[in-house]
């Protein structure tokens, strides 16, 4: 017999309130927001606004989300697009402006805000190395922000082959498995950002 503890943390609503997110932390422009908001004291209701807004569009523009179900379940989305702000049914955004979608709840009355950031620039790569340690050869390089790691890499032009490794991270290193020795390997690092 072996004793044993769980554990599970987290931030639970009290009863009855309603609970607004989006379905990333950041997004660029354009791109499609997905927004849900759950509150059971609405189920059967068919509809409920919502108030997006960002730094650039502080009035925000109103969505509706509609009933997923008879649950109290709601969901729909909203376009990000560049520029002033204009109500035209897209959120206007600039890099790093802060986007809040903003609900109402009446039970028990409450603002409930979901939190994400606009990215709109892709993370800048630097340092790129090829280092041998113990017969294995790794790709290494650096990101400005954290990032996923990809490595295409193969013995011609077409680099045919990769390894991924999806974790955020700054400093990046991959290793390349089962390469042919004596034959010349090309290869490319890419990143993305959240």
């Amino acid at each position: 017999d072996q004793d044993f503890a769980l554990v599970i943390s987290a931030e639970i609503p009290v009863p009855g309130a309603g609970f607004i997110f989006f379905n990333r932390k950041s997004y660029n422009a354009p791109a499609t927001m997905q927004l849900r908001l759950i509150d059971f004291d609405l189920a059967g209701q068919p509809s409920v606004n919502v108030l997006v807004r960002s730094s650039t569009e502080n009035t925000g523009e109103t969505v509706t989300l509609y009933a997923d179900g008879a649950t109290g379940a709601f969901t729909n989305n909203i376009q990000t697009a560049t520029g002033t702000a204009v109500a035209d049914g897209k959120l206007q955004v600039a890099h790093n402006d802060l986007i809040e979608a903003i609900y109402n709840d009446a039970s028990p009355a409450a603002v409930r805000i979901a939190q994400a950031r606009c990215d709109l620039f892709p993370p800048m790569i630097f340092d790129v190395a090829v280092s041998n340690r113990f017969g294995r050869t790794f790709i290494s390089w650096k990101t400005d922000e954290p990032s996923d790691s990809v490595v295409y890499y193969g013995t011609d032009a077409t680099l045919s082959l990769s390894v991924t490794n999806q974790k955020l991270t700054a400093f990046h290193e991959i290793a390349l498995d089962g390469l042919t020795a004596g034959l010349t390997y090309y290869f490319k690092v890419s990143s993305a950002d959240e």
